[in-house]
């Protein structure tokens, strides 16, 4: 008797570690937050050449926003959280085109100038100069920037930012 339930509770096992194998050994990539369903709406691919991410943040940010898409400039200095995303022309509310800024911790802690020019000729109009905006940083953590970033029209935006050891430059879509 005894040794039918040890085949049993042998067996079973087995079953067990042959079903776990199989499926660890298939194909077939597990999901990650990128190839999962993403819960923001919006364009994924970003514009201008800066791509929308939405993997984990840069390392050099601690203890970033979880869950939000970011784009970072191509030096790698200076990385944009969506809050409000996708990002909307007009001013929306509920939620508002929320934009966390992050900048290297050895750069952070002057104040940003931000500037914004579409880059699409005809949302540009002569009557209407960049939109110009000065940001300082968030008592805590010292690299973030927060900002509310409203455009009149949709499309892709520049967004230049300056502070007292250098620049950036990176490109957001709006809807």
């Amino acid at each position: 008797m005894e040794t039918r339930q040890s085949s049993r509770v042998a067996g079973g096992l087995l079953a067990a570690i042959t079903v776990i194998a199989a499926t660890a050994c298939t194909d077939k990539p597990s999901p990650t937050r990128s190839q999962s369903a993403a819960p923001h709406a919006g364009p994924s691919a970003g514009c201008g050449g800066t791509a929308l991410q939405s993997e984990d943040a840069p390392p050099w940010v601690t203890g970033p926003p979880k869950g939000l898409r970011y784009a970072e400039d191509p030096n790698g200095v200076v990385a944009a959280f969506l809050f409000g995303d996708p990002l909307r022309a007009g001013s929306p509310t509920n939620p508002s085109n929320k934009i966390l800024w992050a900048l290297r911790p050895s750069l952070a802690g002057s104040e940003v100038t931000l500037t914004l020019l579409p880059v699409s000729p005809q949302s540009r109009s002569p009557s209407r100069g960049p939109i110009v905006q000065q940001l300082w940083p968030a008592a805590s953590p010292s690299w973030a920037y927060p900002s509310i970033v409203d455009v009149p029209v949709a499309g892709c935006w520049r967004f230049s930012l300056h502070w007292a050891h250098g620049d950036a430059v990176l490109y957001l879509p709006y809807v």
